[in-house]
């Protein structure tokens, strides 16, 4: 039995369901809306790596993480789920599009705004805020409807092994009674031939006595003819004649005793050659029902060797379920380690927070020169140029841990 894994095709209308359907395979443990927390800007480099997520699965041919190994669709059905690829791709393109023109604007505000840090910076995390908690939403609705689905095909398949070991036991129990039955039948056959033998036996042993018995008479009856015709040959020989005469009807009499005789001889053995022929039959329906009993042994097992792997293909689909749980946990730390980074920077730095953002690598890793993300809390960026000591403030922050430089140095936005 194959186990086959249908893909789950989210609605592709909106970009937080485009999210999902990119993202690892759900778990019974997923993030819900009201687990999301509320104070946490966008990701601004989540939206190539999914791009280049679709680019690859296409040149690969629909095969990887969005699909069980060793399944086979159908070529409508390929052919659909290429289609629902090419949107999903165009969808997180227009997505893209829509961020970067919106972080644009968001610049261009801010360097109008320049004088009030403070009030842009509240209105930037605001709108941040709620495009992440709208996506994330989306995102934590349709993990658990997967997960649902997820749970639905593992029970039926391990209602489809019950079934199937329900059948194996069934299956056990009429090999069982069918073994029974043909030692009964075995048994039987050998009764019937030990009584035919021995009723053959008697009748032979029966037949020979009345032999025996016949050619005693016999000889009795031609010793008393002997002492007649010496009698009569002593009295007349005319009678002598007579005697000789009826001496030879009695030995044709004998003659055809002994035919009778040997004729019944003959049918007890073409009875018992009949016995034996029938024994043989019997030996060789005896020799079918032991080749039946070996078939039915050899089907039983097959059937627990299928049962053995379904056995082994469902600790596989736990194991990768369990593997995908740990690269969603992955993928989660790793875009609450970014979003931290993105808000300490938009924290740190009061100006262009949105176009610093759209301009990350694919990642949103935050360095300056090659530097680690946050060194900037610890000491000035090395790429800022500090002219006088009394030209700069250096602001400590409690609540990071670090400070920053309020004015007297000339920066440029990382690239």
């Amino acid at each position: 039995m194959n186990v086959h894994a249908t893909a789950f095709v989210p609605n592709p209308s909106s970009p937080a369901t485009t999210i999902t359907a990119l993202s690892s395979a759900p778990s019974n443990e997923t993030q819900t809306a009201d687990s999301i927390p509320k104070d946490e800007p966008l990701n601004g480099g989540k939206l190539n790596d999914l791009i280049a997520n679709i680019d690859k699965r296409l040149a690969g041919g629909l095969h990887g993480a969005f699909f069980e190994q060793g399944s086979k669709l159908e070529d409508t059905k390929r052919h659909g789920q290429l289609d629902m690829m090419f949107g999903l791709r165009n969808e997180l393109e227009e997505l893209k599009k829509k961020t970067e023109k919106e972080s644009r604007t968001a610049d261009a505000e801010a360097d109008a705004k320049k004088k009030k840090p403070a009030l842009a910076n509240a209105n930037l995390l605001a709108t941040i805020k709620s495009v992440v908690r709208e996506q994330l939403s989306g995102l934590g609705r349709d993990l658990c409807i997967a997960s649902e689905r997820l749970e639905e095909r593992v029970t039926k398949t391990e209602d489809r092994n019950e079934n199937i070991s329900g059948k194996v036991k069934m299956f056990e129990g009429k090999l069982k009674k069918a073994n029974e039955h043909s030692e009964e039948r075995l048994k039987k056959a050998e009764y019937r031939n030990e009584n035919r033998s021995w009723d053959t036996r008697s009748e032979v042993m029966a037949l020979e006595a009345k032999l025996k018995e016949a050619d005693e008479r016999s000889k009795e009856r031609l010793e008393v003819a002997e002492d007649r015709n010496e009698l009569r040959n002593l009295i007349a020989s005319g009678e002598v004649l007579a005697l000789e005469t009826k001496l030879k009807k009695a030995e044709d009499r004998n003659e055809n005793r002994n035919l009778l005789t040997d004729g019944k001889v003959m049918a007890l053995e073409t009875k018992l050659k009949k016995a034996e022929e029938r024994n043989s039959e019997l030996s060789g329906e005896l020799d079918q029902a032991h080749e039946r009993v070996e078939g039915m042994s050899s089907d039983l097992d097959w059937a627990l060797l299928e049962l053995s792997r379904l056995s082994s293909v469902c600790s596989e689909l736990g194991q990768r379920i369990k593997a995908a749980d740990a690269r969603r946990d992955a993928d989660e730390q790793n875009v609450q380690r970014k979003l931290d980074d993105v808000v300490a920077y938009a924290k740190a730095k009061a100006y262009k927070p949105v176009a610093a953002l759209a301009s990350y690598p694919s990642g949103g890793q935050l360095s300056y020169g090659g530097g680690q993300a946050g060194q900037y809390h610890d000491q000035p960026p090395p790429r800022y140029s500090v002219p006088a000591p009394s030209r700069r403030t250096w602001m400590p922050d409690p609540r990071t841990g670090g400070g920053y430089w309020t004015a007297g140095f000339s920066a440029s936005p990382p690239r």
